[in-house]
């Protein structure tokens, strides 16, 4: 049997969750009247062929490659009419460059993860947030002893691993997470199905938005205090206020399970969290995801903005920072020096690099529950 229950989750600002493919100035998109005009590549086709455009059309594209502008072949063919964009675009965005009039040339935007062309927010990524926020919320409570318990573990983890490849941010990330996360049963190891408790929550994807909900804006990459530009990155966003919906099932009698199976608790080498705990944070689940981004902002608190009268309870997709968004925040200031040296070569407990737009840090979320919740099956 499932608990369900269903969250209405409102973006306060913009944030992005992409699938890996990117939209190339070369061939996916034109720029006109402030508007991003993403193309449908067999309509596309058909209208070069039927103006008898096609062979050198390709043969400019192969011969120029990267360089090759599509918004500029198709004004020079007299092809960028209103009729002809209407009959070959697979959808249409606004295009927000900001407050600070960004001025570098749009080459490449990072498309928003979509299904039959809508955008949607995978259930994975609230899970994820959900699962983080537990572990951080958990690390808080523990008494000093098995804090300093799981922080020596951490170091003799960096120890084994010296001798192997660097890691990324986001595996050291994961792997700080790891430690904590693998709430293993007595007896049980670590990689069978029933190892890891998070596996009685289940998250649904959104339903598809219309693309509407999404625009092109610039996020800076900035480094040190924030007065340096690193890069800037165009990628199609959430815009804020856009609300959707996500369901939450609990299965009960997998809960029951590990209840059974470990009446004292859900160990992990001398850790014990109650079952009461856990259920807990189901009843309440986003007040405990904004205590990490409370403490997350309050370090944060001289260099970016706030969110002004909004409260953020939730922290979803890229641009996050794969060491800030987990457990690391909560490590003593010497071992968090001593990760970011070991790994990355930095000395300083401020994230080296943030992405922004108009000063705002991306992905902050508020959510809130829509109704009762019901025994079901998802």
């Amino acid at each position: 049997m499932f608990e369900e229950r269903v969250y209405e989750i409102m973006t306060l600002t913009h944030f992005h969750i992409g699938a890996g493919e990117s939209l190339q100035a070369s061939i996916d998109f034109v720029i006109q009247g402030g508007k991003v005009i993403v193309l449908n590549q067999g309509a596309l086709a058909d209208i070069i062929n039927e103006k008898g455009y096609l062979k050198d059309f390709t043969e400019k594209m192969l011969a120029l490659k990267g360089r090759f502008e599509l918004n500029r072949y198709l004004a020079e063919k007299h092809l960028n009419t209103d009729e002809i964009l209407e009959r070959t675009k697979a959808y249409t965005l606004d295009l927000n460059l900001g407050r600070t009039g960004v001025t570098t040339p749009i080459r490449e935007i990072k498309a928003f993860i979509k299904t039959a062309g809508r955008p949607y927010i995978p259930g994975a990524s609230v899970k994820g947030a959900l699962r983080v926020a537990f572990l951080y919320n958990l690390l808080k409570r523990l008494d000093p002893e098995p804090r300093n318990r799981f922080f020596k573990r951490i170091l003799e983890t960096n120890e084994e691993s010296r001798l192997k490849k660097q890691r990324s941010k986001k595996e050291v990330g994961k792997a700080i997470d790891e430690i904590l996360l693998s709430l293993t049963l007595p007896g049980i190891k670590g990689n069978e199905p029933h190892s890891d408790i998070f596996r009685v929550l289940r998250v649904s994807d959104s339903e598809p938005l219309d693309p509407s909900v999404l625009e092109v804006i610039p996020v800076k990459v900035l480094t040190g205090n924030g007065s340096k530009t690193k890069a800037v990155e165009f990628v199609e966003a959430l815009k804020p206020g856009v609300t959707f919906k996500v369901k939450l099932w609990i299965d009960k009698g997998l809960l029951e399970w590990f209840k059974v199976h470990n009446p004292h608790g859900i160990r992990y080498k001398g850790l014990e969290i109650d079952f009461e705990y856990f259920e807990k944070f189901f009843e309440r689940p986003f007040a405990f995801s904004k205590a990490m981004i409370d403490d997350y902002m309050q370090g944060l608190k001289d260099k970016i903005p706030s969110l002004g009268e909004h409260s953020a309870n939730l922290r979803l997709g890229w641009g996050k920072g794969q060491i800030a968004s987990t457990v690391f925040n909560l490590l003593p200031d010497d071992l968090k020096l001593y990760v970011r040296r070991r790994y990355f070569g930095q000395n300083t407990l401020i994230p080296i690099s943030k992405k922004t737009f108009n000063s705002e840090l991306l992905g902050f979320c508020l959510a809130r529950r829509l109704k009762l919740k019901t025994e079901r099956s998802p």
